[in-house]
């Protein structure tokens, strides 16, 4: 569909899409990663957020997340609340370069505080750069 597009090549406009993705090299998906970011005990704690972090041997940043269902009881909520970290990660991927992140949500934020959100999340992170990961 974007490829129709005119003055844009096919091949940038599957690049641009391939670099919006989420990809599975960017993600924590078995436990034994999650529990390995757990037991490195490097955290920082905001009032929506718990950030677990582990410096890890590549350039790339992974991101793990976890929303309970006592944290959002609905499934929309608890999407929603992924999907605005997830994209707080893809925007900001290079302060997150060569770090294991897990993301543990503490409390509901609604719809519309996105922003603040992303504020939020980022001084945490830079907390936690300062408390743990000096060398980075």
């Amino acid at each position: 569909m974007l490829a129709a597009q005119k003055d844009v090549p096919a091949s940038l406009c599957e690049l641009f899409i391939v670099a919006q993705r989420y990809s599975r090299a960017v993600r924590l998906t078995e436990a034994v990663q999650f529990s390995s970011v757990f037991s490195y005990r490097c955290v920082a704690r905001s009032t929506h957020f718990s950030i677990f972090a582990k410096p890890n041997s590549t350039s790339i940043g992974r991101l793990g997340m976890t929303v309970g269902k006592r944290t959002a009881g609905r499934a929309v909520d608890r999407n929603y609340m992924k999907r605005a970290m997830r994209e707080i990660f893809r925007r900001h991927s290079g302060y997150f370069a060569g770090v294991d992140v897990v993301i543990q949500a503490k409390q509901m934020f609604a719809p519309g505080s996105y922003w603040s959100i992303e504020g939020e999340l980022l001084g945490v992170l830079a907390k936690l750069r300062k408390k743990c990961l000096v060398s980075s």
